[in-house]
């Protein structure tokens, strides 16, 4: 996430998403500060049925799991090796 921050951070914003299943703050903030990025991460309780909408664009299958979220709300799914050329197919 801090490298594409770094590619593309003038025309695409990046959220991290921390779903917990064990409600672990403390460890998932030190995996976070570990990382080095210095993006925005919001973290949820995957338990919550109120983020359930959520939950399920996130859950692609992938670890780590990344959405692309379009401004109509659409979303796209994507593996890691899939970020940049994904991320140029829609800044075209």
């Amino acid at each position: 996430m801090a490298e594409l921050s770094k590619k593309y951070g003038d025309r695409v914003g990046f959220i991290g998403l921390v779903v917990d299943f064990d409600s672990n703050a403390s460890g998932a903030a030190k995996i976070v500060e570990s990382a080095g990025v210095q993006n925005s991460f919001i973290m949820i309780n995957a338990n919550e049925p109120s983020v359930k909408p959520l939950r399920d664009i996130v859950q692609t299958g992938f670890v780590p799991a990344a959405a692309v979220v379009m401004k109509d709300g659409s979303h796209r799914s994507v593996s890691s090796s899939e970020y940049s050329s994904v991320l140029d197919e829609i800044l075209k």
